[in-house]
């Protein structure tokens, strides 16, 4: 049986039980939907588990990356938007929070371009040819 049709079946079962029109029902079909279900229920507290899991990980790194940015632009606005964004973070769906990442994740890049590590690398090179 489908996931879709599933819970409609079991709702069916449950108002035949309500009812007490026990004749009605099928007991072997609500038994293999009763084991369907609990393999689905099974499957969905891990899924359920893993998104947590990654649902942590990415707010810590959205926190961190905000903070960075907060920290080298110094300004009052990006203190108070850093406040409500971590307040309300956590009641963010799973596609809000991507969005979310997203953009962090590129104000994070502007704020701390690579082309910083080209200069440490030229003047390392510089500083060593000095001393020969």
């Amino acid at each position: 049986m489908t996931k879709d049709k599933l819970p409609d079946e079991l709702n069916r079962y449950a108002e035949l039980l309500k009812s007490e029109q026990i004749e009605r029902i099928d007991f072997d079909k609500l038994i293999s939907l009763l084991q369907e279900s609990s393999v689905h229920f099974s499957n969905f507290e891990d899924i359920s588990e893993q998104y947590t899991t990654l649902k942590e990980d990415v707010i810590f790194r959205i926190a961190g990356m905000e903070k960075a940015i907060t920290a080298v632009n110094r300004k009052n606005s990006d203190v108070e938007e850093l406040t409500t964004l971590i307040n309300e973070i956590g009641n963010l769906n799973a596609e809000e929070l991507l969005k979310q990442y997203r953009k962090s994740q590129a104000r994070f890049r502007d704020a701390f371009p690579t082309s910083f590590g080209v200069f440490k690398d030229k003047a390392s090179k510089r500083d060593l040819s000095e001393y020969k």
